[in-house]
C-alpha cells in the first residue's frame, strides 16, 4: 500500500497542476471545485514489479498477519460505476463493457469470498452477495477535468448523490482515455480512499484510470496472450482496489503491521483467470489470515 496521502510535496504538486493546466477543448472550468469534502489519504496500487509497502519500508515476512484497527468494513459490498467524461475521448479498448461485466460477476465467487473472514466491531463480518454492481453513471457534465487527482475526491461525492449514499458502497471513478493524472503509470495504477461529504457520510471511492494506457505496468497479457490479455489490467487492478474498499474501505479497518492491506500483500502474484456468470476474468489473490498466505479461494 503507497500512503499517497502522507506526500505533503505531492500535494503540493496536485495543486501546482490544478493551476498550470490549461485550457482543454471540452474540459469545462479547471478551476478548484466548489465541493469540500474532507479528503482522506490515497492508498494505492503499484505497478508491476513494483513494491506494495508504504515508500522507505523494508520487505515485509511474507507470514505477517492483517491487523484489525478498529474501523468499519463494507458488510454489504456494493458497487456504483461512474464513467466520467469518456464521451470525450471515446472507449478504443472497449474497457466499458469489460468492467460491468467483471464487476456484475465476481460478487459470490471463491475469490471474493476470502474476504469473509474479516469483520468490525459494528456489524459483523462482511458478506460476499452475487449482483454487486447497483448502478452505472456516465456523467458527462465535467465539471472540472479528471486532472489532477485532488478532484477525483468531488467527482465521489457527486457519485454518491447522483446513485444515493449508502455506506456499504464502492463508488468507481472510472477516468477517461488519455486523461489520468501524470502519475498514472509511473507511481501507481490505481488508489482508493474516502471523503467524508458535507453531510458527515463517509463516501468510499476508487479512482480506476483508464488501465490500457499504462500497458504491461498495469498488467496488460499478465494472464492472457494477444488481443484476450489486453484487459487482463483492468480486473486485476479495479479486483485489487475493490477487495480493499471492502476490507479497507475508510483506511482505519484491516492493514498488517506495515501498512499493507489485503490485497498489497499479494498484488502481481500468482495471478490467473477466474470464470464467474458474467465472463473470464483476470485476477490477483488477496491474503488470507485464515491460511497466512495468499489465496484465490
Amino acid at each position: 500500500m503507497l500512503r499517497v496521502g502522507s506526500w505533503s510535496k505531492g500535494v503540493l504538486a496536485l495543486l501546482l497542476i490544478a493551476a498550470a493546466v490549461p485550457a482543454v477543448a471540452g474540459l469545462g472550468d479547471v478551476s478548484a471545485p466548489s465541493l469540500a469534502g474532507v479528503q482522506g489519504p490515497k492508498h494505492a496500487m503499484p505497478l508491476l514489479g513494483g513494491s506494495p509497502l508504504p515508500i522507505g519500508s523494508e520487505p515485509e515476512p511474507t507470514v505477517d498477519q492483517l491487523i484489525y484497527h478498529g474501523g468499519p468494513i463494507t458488510k454489504y459490498p456494493k458497487v456504483f460505476l461512474t464513467f466520467w467524461g469518456w464521451s470525450l475521448t471515446g472507449d478504443p479498448f472497449n474497457v466499458a463493457p469489460y468492467l460491468q461485466a467483471f464487476l456484475a460477476g465476481q460478487g459470490g465467487t471463491a475469490w471474493a469470498a476470502v474476504q469473509n473472514q474479516y469483520y468490525d466491531n459494528e456489524r459483523g463480518f462482511i458478506t460476499n452477495p452475487s449482483g454487486q454492481l447497483h448502478g452505472v453513471w456516465f456523467d458527462d457534465t465535467l465539471q472540472y477535468p479528471p486532472i489532477p487527482d485532488l478532484f477525483v475526491y468531488n467527482e465521489a461525492q457527486l457519485a454518491a448523490e447522483h446513485f444515493g449514499y449508502d455506506r456499504d458502497a464502492e463508488y468507481v471513478i472510472a477516468i477517461p482515455n488519455n486523461l489520468g493524472n501524470a502519475e498514472f503509470g509511473l507511481v501507481y495504477c490505481a488508489w482508493h480512499s474516502s471523503v467524508t461529504n458535507q453531510a458527515g457520510q463517509e463516501v468510499a471511492f476508487t479512482n480506476l484510470p483508464y488501465i490500457p494506457n499504462a500497458g504491461g505496468s498495469c498488467g496488460m497479457n499478465s494472464v492472457n496472450g494477444g488481443a484476450a490479455g489486453q484487459l487482463d489490467g483492468v480486473s486485476i487492478v479495479e479486483g485489487h482496489e475493490h477487495s480493499e474498499v471492502i476490507t479497507d474501505p475508510h483506511l482505519d479497518a484491516w492493514y498488517d503491521a506495515n501498512g499493507a492491506e489485503n490485497a498489497d500483500k499479494c498484488a502481481w502474484n500468482g495471478l490467473r483467470n477466474i470464470n464467474t456468470a458474467t465472463g473470464t476474468f483476470a485476477i490477483q489473490p488477496n491474503w488470507s489470515n485464515a491460511i497466512a498466505g495468499c489465496s484465490t479461494g
